[in-house]
């Protein structure tokens, strides 16, 4: 399958590029779309599976092919703590996804049962109902998944979500946070929001 660019690739990627911006990017690999076909497979494999015998098949571990590419990342950031983190192609792009896809920190790359298991579940979200209802209601083709396995180094003062885009008004830039780490997109706390008008710069609100 051709690779198809995803949205938090392309991020990284262009902070990567421009680091003499003073950027500080976290190490990283990417589980890229050409993997996707082996996954998908296997999903259709267990929709069949599920509707034959009247019950909820979910796949319990990753295609073999996908789960060498899994291993060899681990052993090359062997040394690392490490998060699992989504890159689906409709995602952080048109539409910003925040909060529908699984990202899931899995501790050292030398369990590589777990990293194998956080990327299971990243692709599993790709399927999960909310985004489903999400890429129905936008009028969204179906997606398709990269996984970034990522260094986890940051333990912030302040962590949120920052659209380039308001969802409501496209003119404005939002963000939400609160202090500590991952709560906004987890949903468990009423974030700090700020909204800016692009054309000026201007808080809104």
């Amino acid at each position: 399958m051709e690779r198809k660019l995803t949205g938090k690739v392309k991020g990284l990627s262009w902070l990567v590029d421009n680091r003499d911006l003073g950027y500080k990017v976290p190490a990283y690999e990417v589980v890229d779309s050409s993997f996707y076909s082996d996954v998908e497979r296997q999903t259709q494999i267990a929709r069949v599976a599920s509707v034959l015998a009247k019950k909820q098949f979910r796949p319990s571990r990753l295609p073999e092919r996908v789960g060498k590419e899994v291993d060899r990342i681990a052993n090359k950031m062997s040394k690392k703590n490490l998060i699992v983190r989504s890159s689906s192609v409709h995602e952080d792009g048109e539409h910003s996804f925040a909060g529908m896809y699984h990202s899931e920190e899995v501790g050292p790359a030398t369990d590589k049962e777990k990293v194998r298991q956080g990327v299971l579940n990243v692709y599993d979200s790709l399927n999960s109902q909310k985004p489903v209802n999400y890429r129905r209601e936008h009028n969204i083709p179906e997606d398709q998944m990269e996984v970034i396995i990522q260094e986890d180094i940051i333990d912030p003062d302040f962590s949120g979500v920052m659209f380039t885009s308001n969802p409501s008004f496209s003119g404005d830039l939002t963000l939400e946070f609160c202090a500590g780490r991952n709560r906004v997109v987890e949903g468990n706390v009423k974030p700090y929001i700020f909204d800016f008008d692009k054309s000026n710069g201007e808080l809104v609100f």
